[in-house]
């Protein structure tokens, strides 16, 4: 969980250096780090409403135990 606490902080301080440089020059780079920047919030807004909820993941179904790896699905 460290590292990727560690993960977020070292993106997030990247994403505002290069978001910096950018808006002081006049660096093509600003409408793709402003996009960038709203997808990040958007995930994780999404991510905190869904554990604000109580929502949790489903589980994989492509990975089902009763199937035996030699045996083909295809008719």
């Amino acid at each position: 969980m460290t590292y990727t606490r560690l993960g977020i902080v070292l993106g997030a301080v990247a994403l505002i250096a290069v978001g910096l440089v950018a808006a002081l020059t006049d660096s093509p780079l600003r409408a793709p780090l402003i996009a960038l920047a709203a997808l990040v919030v958007l995930v994780a807004g999404g991510n905190y409403l869904n554990d604000y909820l109580g929502i949790k993941r489903k589980p994989q179904e492509f990975n089902r135990p009763d199937r035996h790896p030699d045996e083909d699905d295809t008719p």
